[in-house]
C-alpha cells in the first residue's frame, strides 16, 4: 500500500473515531443537529420590520433554537401594513417548494384557514405561534393569551386607581390591528367594565405613530382632568402616552400601564411613567415554535398546545431574575 492509500484511510478511521466517541458520550448528537438529513423549516412571521421590537424577538428566539438543533433558519414575513392576501400569497409560494414544516404567525385567520387545511391535506406540518384566539385549525400552536393579558393589565390598573375613577383606554397603530392587540382590548375592556371601582371607561383609537398618540393623550388629559389612568394596547400607545404623561407635571398623577413592552417602555417603566408593563415572551414564542418545527419534520413527538405566560413588571420588580430575563431578552437567557 503507497503512502497515500495509507494516509487517507487514516484520515477516514480518524473521523469514524471521533464519530464513534461523540456519539457514545451523546447518542443523539447526529440527530438532534439534523445530520443526516437537511430539515428545511421556514417561519412566517407577521412583519420582518426591524422596528418591531417583539417580532424581532420572536426571530432571536427561532435562530437560537435552528442554531441548537443544526438547522438553517429561514425567516420570512410581511412589510409594515400588510394585509392577509399578501401573507397568504408568501405563504402559498414558500409551501410550493414543499418545507418539511411550515411556522406561521396569521394575520387574519378568516383569510388563511383554507390554505392552512389545504397544506395540512399535502402533508406539510403548520405550527401557528401568538394567539390562542387566532389558530386557525393548525394542529400545533405556541401562543400567548392575550384576553388573559387583557385582563391583567386592567387588574392592575384598578388595584392603582382610588375608588370611582376614570379610566382612557388607548390604541394606535398603522393599518389593520393584529388579533394579539384586539384581543388584549377585548381583555382589559372585560376587567374594567367589570370592576366596581371605575367609574367610567373611554376607549381612544388612532390610525398613527407614537407622535399621533402623544397627541391624542396630551388633549384628551387637558380636556378631561378627571382621568386617573390609562392603559397602552400596544407599544405605540404606551410611548405616545408616556411622553405626554412625562412633559406635563400637570399629568404626573396618571396612572399608565402598558400591555406590550420595547426597551423604550421598559425605560418609561424605570422612570416610573409607566406603573406597570404587562411583559410577554416573544423569545420563548420563537424559540419553542422552531423546536417543535423541527420534531414534527423529524417525526418525533411533541405536544400540540403550549401556553407561553406573561409577567407583570413594576419599577421595583422590573430587576428580579425572571422579569428581567423578559425585558431585556437579549441579555438574558430564553
Amino acid at each position: 500500500m503507497n503512502i497515500k492509500k495509507m494516509l487517507g484511510l487514516a484520515m477516514i478511521l480518524g473521523i469514524v473515531s471521533v464519530g464513534l466517541l461523540i456519539s457514545i458520550r451523546d447518542p443523539m448528537f447526529l440527530f438532534r443537529t439534523g445530520k443526516g438529513k437537511d430539515i428545511n423549516v421556514t417561519v412566517v412571521l407577521e412583519t420582518t420590520n426591524p422596528r418591531s421590537d417583539f417580532w424581532q424577538t420572536v426571530g432571536a428566539g427561532v435562530r437560537m433554537a435552528a442554531k441548537e438543533y443544526g438547522v438553517p433558519a429561514v425567516i420570512r414575513g410581511m412589510s409594515g401594513g400588510s394585509q392577509g392576501n399578501d401573507q397568504i400569497q408568501l405563504i402559498e409560494d414558500i409551501a410550493s417548494s414543499r418545507p418539511d414544516a411550515l411556522v406561521i404567525a396569521p394575520l387574519d385567520c378568516l383569510q388563511l384557514e383554507p390554505v392552512i387545511g389545504q397544506l395540512r391535506k399535502s402533508g406539510i406540518p403548520i405550527v401557528t405561534i401568538d394567539s390562542f384566539e387566532n389558530r386557525c385549525q393548525s394542529d400545533y400552536l405556541i401562543a400567548m393569551n392575550h384576553i388573559e393579558s387583557g385582563e391583567k393589565g386592567g387588574r392592575v390598573l384598578t388595584e392603582l386607581l382610588p375608588p370611582d375613577s376614570r379610566v382612557a383606554v388607548i390604541h394606535c397603530t398603522k393599518g389593520q390591528a393584529g388579533p394579539a392587540e384586539l384581543e388584549r382590548k377585548q381583555g382589559v375592556m372585560q376587567q374594567l367594565y367589570s370592576s366596581a371601582g371605575i367609574k367610567d371607561v373611554q376607549f381612544h383609537a388612532c390610525e398613527g405613530d407614537e407622535d399621533q398618540a402623544y397627541e391624542l393623550v396630551k388633549q384628551l388629559l387637558a380636556k378631561d382632568t378627571e382621568i386617573g389612568g390609562i392603559v397602552g394596547i400596544n407599544d405605540t400607545a404606551a410611548l405616545g402616552a408616556g411622553r405626554a404623561i412625562k412633559e406635563d407635571s400637570a399629568f404626573h398623577h396618571v396612572k399608565l400601564v402598558a400591555l406590550d413592552t420595547t426597551i423604550y417602555v421598559t425605560k418609561l417603566l424605570e422612570e416610573g411613567v409607566v406603573q406597570a408593563a404587562i411583559v410577554p415572551k416573544p423569545f420563548n414564542i420563537g424559540y419553542l415554535s422552531m423546536q417543535t418545527a423541527v420534531q414534527l419534520a423529524r417525526k418525533e413527538k411533541t405536544v400540540p398546545m403550549i401556553e407561553v405566560d406573561t409577567l407583570v413588571a413594576t419599577k421595583e420588580n422590573m430587576y428580579s431574575q425572571e422579569n428581567q430575563a423578559s425585558l431585556f431578552p437579549f441579555l438574558g437567557n430564553r
